[in-house]
């Protein structure tokens, strides 16, 4: 017994005595310029034990005397210091090696030294662009990155994002041109499905495209989860992805673990949005018509709650008298937009949590987000979960895994035609729009259903929306041998989204049908596996790498709706609720199976070669078609040690070009099929299709050839890249009409060609670079052309607007974007004046309406320029965006001309001499009376290029944001890691000529193949945040 007390009293003194060794170490990490490096890590040899230095670059660790610290942070060279008390601080050299042999993440999630890449590609930082409020994670890049645009399609909650990777490559109207997503090595779905939300009867809408603000699916991702954006933009970066990257490629890298011990974070944030931009209305002329007004009274004791002057019943127009004093009160000018349109709120929380140790790392977090749209009734709210875990099986073997849920949904308000947004355009400024509802609660409307009020139809006509998503994916990777390693991923992306649209008979695009109810049901699963082996081999000054592949990618999407018409009962959404049902439903299942190959080389890491070559199989290519292939080459050579040995001028230098083919695939289901046909006379049948295809069809091939230099000047605090390319896309797969003896209306083949030249740059500098403060410039410019090359036909319509006669059109010469509309007739540059003392409109030799191009919808060029500052504690940051040149069509302008809202109209009522010449070239001296309806109304005025077409320049204040992070004392004493409180702005200073809403908003949505139509989409805003920032 007294020796087991011995033994215990000696190991408690063991203990203690050694316990007693360990003191709390305490320091600073800092550069050689003494500013601190904040997130370096510090950890004590031999053990677990980690810490990361908080905003300052301070840490606090606990270790013994003697024992050593290794202190290490990305781009600098590590060093290890032993404790010989209880501060040590240190000071980190960059490591210029390092620098240039940064590893950024390529095509199949292959690593590859950034210097040795022969094709462009940029790599940011999610924590660099971060933009509170912005759900749409994809967002964040604009003006980030050059040879990109992305576009906020709709200041809907919930909008879509268009993305266009150096402009169109394809084009069939039902294109996509959108790039691919790729999430940790895997392919997501970015899809935007617009369905069929229009009723049978009585609808000039082109398509439902137009309809609502759709989502694309990149909504789905948690922004706070994403740890970079990798962008690949030519076919010499994509190749290895064959035909599912003929648009580009967005690689996102997700967070993951880190040794040591358990970090939580939480972020919270409230953003206000506020339409940035309003047409312009005219105040001098009420409504009416002829200078006769309409309206009596808008608060009569009526079932209508409505008023007219004898012999009138209704109202539309606003060509009525000036206001004066004897008006009731109900008739006032009134700014109807603005009192339309309400303040948007949107509140995000996010918590995260991340650790790991040798053997294992995690992520795991959580987000909820609501948004309250700008319009009446309308909504949107998401919440995420995601797991990432990492897992080392053996000294040999890691695995990966992941997991993500999205549920999302909300409620959209109809835009388009015979919608909220048209409706709007047509309404006067003397009605006030608040007043929406009638004593017994019905609709109180001026114009007795000629349009709709518009905030009756956003309280009780729209979309409703509901969308769960679930991605998850397993990597293995094997270092079988030190010269062989073999990498399996594979993922499954399923997601179900149900839809309801209800229409009531008492609103226009209900009431020739007797309202109508669309019920909506996708579902998606995509399932992708790859399979990578690579070998490994140094012959000298030689180094050299094999690498093959597998990919097999499968989508398997249902589609089905079902639309009643005919309402029993009013104001009640139920499909069971009407007489008359309309049902479809599609499945498309698509398959494609690739094999791959890369081979590189470099001598002495200062010239590097990479090949790759991929045969890839569809299953939408008739069978004999099939299999076909593609290839790449690439080549970089690194020359600045060449030049200046001593890098003091010339830090790095790196001339590259890449020649590269990727494909295109048909859509499903094109060729000759029967399918089931509406009964006649109660009896069912099968009709034949009237639309082919080519047996011999193959895929589009899109050939890049691009070259480019990267230099850094300075120690690095001097960077440029540009790169100029040269893109072809052959073999179209275009829908060509035929003639009607054929008995056919159409068929799909390959013929039509597309050629796009452009050039990018990205200049950037460490301005200022001290101990307290720092500023950082980066500038990107992006310019390209198109040319069509060749069509099948005389010209390809994308979209046409019937009231104002624009198309969007391309012919052979014309650049992609092309818009072409009437226009006046000229003589030596002087517009024709006719007779009647109005301009003439131009025709043809056979009398016919000539059309001619009349604007593009692309811009000449796109400069951003990013600053960021920081001073001690304060972080600022905003960026500019110029761009220059572009047309666009506004048709809710030509509804507001023709119903004398605009401020364009305001000018009226008295007679002038227009400037031109009369046919005989004398100067016109023909006067003619401008006034409401001879004037604004008559289509040689309002279906004008001259007037509709507007340039869509801009200057943007695309963001800017302003963070103070709490010192690291007074972040100790809250027990808390960091601590960050922030205000931001996005898209809150805006110039540009166009008269009416923001331009950058589009018509027909995210994922349409067509561009330069503008103002009847829900319009774009302005978004003020305030954002808080914690770390445990």
């Amino acid at each position: 017994m007294k020796k087991t007390y011995l033994i215990l009293l000696l190991l408690f003194f063991g203990i203690t005595t050694n316990y007693s060794q360990n003191i709390t170490v305490k320091g600073k990490v800092s550069d050689a310029k003494s500013l601190p490096l904040p997130g370096a890590n510090v950890s004590l040899k031999g053990s677990k034990s980690t810490v990361a230095t908080d905003m300052d670059g301070n840490y606090q660790i606990e270790a013994s005397k003697g024992a050593t610290l290794i202190f290490s942070y990305i781009g600098f060279i590590s060093q290890e210091l032993k404790v010989s008390g209880s501060t040590l601080s240190v000071f980190l050299k960059e490591d210029g090696e390092n620098k240039l042999d940064e590893v950024v993440v390529t095509a199949m999630g292959i690593s590859s030294k950034s210097k040795s890449l022969g094709y462009a590609n940029q790599t940011i930082k999610a924590a660099d662009i971060e933009r509170p409020g912005q759900l749409n994670a994809l967002q964040a890049l604009q003006g980030s990155i050059s040879g990109v645009t992305i576009s906020k399609t709709s200041g809907e909650a919930g909008g879509g994002v268009d993305i266009l990777i150096r402009g169109v490559s394809s084009l069939s109207t039902g294109s996509n041109n959108q790039p691919l997503i790729v999430i940790d090595g895997n392919p997501v779905n970015n899809s935007t499905i617009s369905g069929n939300v229009l009723s049978s009867a009585n609808t000039s809408s082109p398509g439902s495209n137009e309809q609502f603000g759709f989502s694309n699916r990149s909504i789905d991702i948690n922004p706070n989860d994403i740890e970079t954006y990798t962008v690949l933009k030519g076919a010499g970066a994509t190749a290895l992805y064959g035909i599912l990257a003929g648009n580009g490629v967005i690689i996102i890298t997700t967070k993951k673990g880190k040794e040591g011990k358990t970090k939580v974070n939480f972020s919270s944030s409230v953003t206000m949005s506020e339409v940035n931009k309003y047409p312009e209305l005219q105040s001098t002329w009420r409504e009416g018509s002829g200078l006769s007004p309409r309206v009596l009274s808008m608060n009569a004791d009526t079932p209508s709650g409505v008023s007219y002057y004898p012999g009138f019943t209704s109202g539309f127009q606003t060509n009525g008298p000036a206001y004066s004093s004897s008006d009731d009160a109900s008739i006032k000018f009134r700014d109807f937009y603005k009192d339309f349109f309400k303040t948007g709120i949107n509140t995000t929380n996010n918590v995260s949590l991340s650790g790991g140790s040798e053997k294992m790392n995690y992520f795991v977090s959580a987000s909820s987000s609501k948004d309250e749209g700008i319009v009446p009734n309308t909504e949107y709210a998401r919440k995420t979960l995601k797991f990432n875990g990492g897992y080392k099986l053996s000294e040999n073997l890691k695995m990966g895994t992941s997991v993500s849920y999205a549920n999302s949904g909300g409620t959209r308000a109809n835009t388009g035609d015979k919608s909220i947004m048209s409706s709007l355009s047509y309404w006067s400024p003397s009605i006030d729009i608040k007043d929406y509802l009638t004593a017994s609660g019905g609709e109180k409307d001026w114009t007795v259903g000629t349009i709709d009020q518009p905030i009756y139809f956003a309280t009780t006509s729209n979309l409703h929306d509901k969308v769960d998503r679930w991605i998850a994916s397993a990597n293995l990777n094997w270092q079988a041998k030190p010269w062989l390693n073999i990498v399996y991923r594979g993922s499954v992306d399923n997601y179900s989204e149900t839809r309801n649209r209800y229409a009531g008979a008492d609103l226009d695009p209900g009431s020739p049908v007797n309202g109508f109810v669309v019920n909506e049901k996708i579902n998606f699963r995509g399932l992708n596996s790859d399979i990578l082996v690579t070998a490994a081999k140094n012959f000298g000054d030689f180094n050299t790498s094999a690498m093959i592949g597998n990919q097999i990618f499968e989508t398997n999407s249902d589609y089905g709706f079902v639309r009643g018409e005919g309402l029993l009962l009013p104001k009640f959404n139920n499909i069971a609720n009407t007489i008359n049902k309309y049902a479809a439903q599609t499945t498309e299942i698509v398959r494609t199976v690739g094999y791959f190959t890369e081979l590189k080389a470099d001598y002495k890491e200062r010239v590097f070669l990479a090949a790759t070559g991929r045969r890839d199989y569809a299953s939408t290519l008739p069978t004999a078609n099939r299999a076909f292939n593609y290839f790449s080459s690439n080549l970089a050579f690194v020359f600045h040690d060449l030049m200046d040995k001593e890098g003091s001028l010339l830090s790095f230098g790196k001339l590259r070009g890449s020649w590269a083919q990727v494909g295109k695939i048909p859509p499903f289901g094109i060729g000759r099929y029967s399918y089931p046909d509406t009964p006649f006379n109660g009896v069912g049948g099968v009709s034949l299709g009237t639309i082919d295809a080519d047996p011999n069809i193959k895929a589009e091939i899109v050939t890049t050839t691009e070259a480019g230099i990267d230099l850094r000047f300075f120690q690095n605090r001097l960077r440029l890249e540009y790169t100029y390319f040269d893109r072809k896309s052959d073999g179209q797969i275009l829908k060509v009409t035929l003639p009607q003896s054929t008995g056919l209306t159409g068929t799909w083949t390959n013929s039509g060609s597309l050629k796009t030249t452009g050039h990018e740059l990205t200049l950037a500098a460490d301005i200022v670079k001290s101990a307290d403060f720092k500023w950082t410039a980066i500038a990107n410019f992006t310019a390209y052309e198109t040319e069509v090359l060749s069509i099948p036909f005389d010209n390809i319509d994308f979209a046409y607007n019937g009231g104002a006669d624009i198309y969007s059109r391309i012919k052979v010469g014309d650049a992609a974007g092309s818009l072409y509309g009437r226009t006046w007739t000229y003589i030596d540059g002087q517009r024709l004046i006719g007779s009647n003392g109005l301009p003439v409109i131009a025709k043809d030799v056979n009398g016919a309406v000539l059309y001619s191009k009349v604007g593009n919808a692309f811009p000449d060029y796109v400069l951003t320029l990013n600053n960021t500052f920081k001073y001690k504690n304060w972080d600022l940051g905003f960026m500019f965006e110029y761009k220059k040149g572009g047309e666009g069509f506004d048709p809710a302008e030509r509804n507001g001309i023709r119903n004398g809202i605009l401020k364009m109209t305001e000018d009226r009522n008295h007679t002038a001499v227009l400037e031109g010449v009369k046919a005989d070239g004398s100067q016109n001296d023909i006067p003619v009376t401008i006034d409401g309806n001879s004037y604004y109304r008559s289509t040689i005025i309002n279906q004008a290029s001259e007037i509709l077409i507007q340039d869509t320049s801009w200057l943007k204040l695309r963001n800017v944001s302003l963070t103070y992070n709490l010192s690291s004392n007074l972040v100790s004493k809250l027990k808390l890691s960091s601590a960050s409180f922030s205000a931001s702005g996005n898209n809150f200073l805006l110039w540009t000529p166009f008269r009416g809403f923001d331009p950058e908003g589009q018509q027909f949505g995210s994922g349409s193949n067509v561009y330069g139509f503008s103002g009847l989409n829900i319009p774009l805003t302005q978004s003020y945040t305030l954002g808080l920032n914690i770390g445990f």
